[in-house]
């Protein structure tokens, strides 16, 4: 599912809002690591962090 995912992504265009969740144990590292992986495979994509 990963790679067919991934294959989706980077042939069309994307565009919209992602959430990502995550327990308040991986909060502290995890979102960053993501998050800026995700920016440099999409780089028209914005990210904002809001804490609950």
């Amino acid at each position: 599912m990963h790679d067919e995912l991934w294959q989706r992504m980077q042939t069309q265009h994307i565009e919209g809002r992602v959430v990502l969740g995550t327990p308040d144990l991986y909060a502290a590292y995890l979102p960053p690591q993501i998050l800026t992986g995700f920016r440099a495979a999409i780089p028209a994509s914005r990210s904002i962090c809001v804490a609950p």
